[in-house]
């Protein structure tokens, strides 16, 4: 039915075919967190609260009512566990230092992001995303009832996209 030689070419054809399929490049594995989180300058696009007192719950756009001043600042992270907050092109006093230098660590198995900056206590943020173009983290503060003042949560949400 087929000619010698149309059927040679077949099977050289399907051979080829065959072993092609089987040597597909080797996909490289995904970035670490560490990578991701260092691979960029971060920049806040997105910052929103809900604070609940009792059982009434109220939402903020925080970044709304940012100064433009503070909206191009950024967060730089290295892969040797510092991080400077860059207060960006625009000083918000003028004469106040251009950057404040931190340190960060991975805690829950890399589920959160805990940084410090000099002076104050340790923050944790629970890390909700985190790509080679986007970090999104949540964190609670607290304040417990005090004289006529019921106890208030607040829930914080920060976006940052990668620069």
């Amino acid at each position: 039915m087929f000619s010698p030689l149309l059927r040679f070419q077949l099977v050289v054809l399907g051979s080829v075919v065959l072993l092609g399929a089987g040597c597909g490049k080797a996909t490289d594995p995904p970035p670490s967190k560490s990578a991701l989180l260092t691979a960029h300058r971060w920049q806040l696009s997105a910052f929103a609260s809900a604070s609940t007192t009792g059982s009434t719950t109220t939402t903020t756009d925080e970044y709304a009512t940012l100064p433009a001043c503070q909206k191009n600042n950024f967060l730089q992270f290295a892969a040797d566990g510092t991080y400077v907050n860059d207060e960006g092109p625009t000083l918000c006093v003028p004469g106040t230092p251009q950057t404040t230098p931190g340190t960060w660590t991975f805690a829950s198995d890399e589920t959160e992001l805990v940084t410090q900056s000099r002076g104050t206590t340790p923050t944790t943020h629970r890390l909700t995303r985190l790509t080679g173009s986007e970090l999104q983290w949540v964190y609670m503060t607290s304040t417990p009832a005090n004289g006529s003042f019921p106890a208030q949560s607040t829930v914080f949400t920060a976006t940052f996209e990668a620069q």
